[in-house]
């Protein structure tokens, strides 16, 4: 008699939280409950934070309930004609790294560089998200280097 070939699992995914087992080198068929390894995502100003699991064999995936949107939080930057730009900026700056948040913070640094002025606001859609955007603020004139004087008064 040879070696035993050892097994050989595929898993199936069943679409429930459970994956079907079978081997390829014996009859093995069995049903088990996944194993999720979790990625977390911060809410956004239009989707609220949620975890997504992913079975760590058999690959089946889901997104957990989602809390409530950030709501937004406006940028206004005049132009030199009478105008104004308006971005949200309610994202969650903690979350990009080095790169991506320079990326993004780019073009107020611009507008900073020229003289723009800024301020902040917010259409939070949740009074948790009202709660959680001064911090936000805070952040994003922290990392723009913003001071009073680059406060935008729209009654001077």
């Amino acid at each position: 008699k040879g070696e035993p070939n050892g097994h050989a699992y595929v898993y199936t995914p069943n679409e429930d939280g459970t994956h079907t087992i079978t081997c390829l080198n014996c009859p093995l068929n069995e049903s088990a409950d996944c194993d999720y390894n979790t990625v977390d995502h911060d809410a956004t100003c239009t989707v609220g934070a949620y975890t997504t699991y992913t079975c760590k064999d058999c690959g089946y995936s889901y997104d957990g309930e989602k809390g409530e949107p950030n709501g937004h939080a406006y940028v206004y930057t005049p132009n030199e004609d009478g105008t104004h730009t308006i971005t949200c900026l309610n994202f969650p700056l903690s979350s990009y790294d080095d790169e991506q948040r320079e990326r993004v913070l780019r073009p107020y640094r611009i507008a900073l560089d020229c003289g723009c002025r800024f301020y902040f606001g917010s259409d939070a859609h949740h009074p948790d998200a009202l709660d959680r955007a001064p911090a936000n603020f805070k952040a994003l004139a922290d990392a723009l280097g913003l001071t009073e004087k680059d406060r935008f008064d729209p009654v001077p």
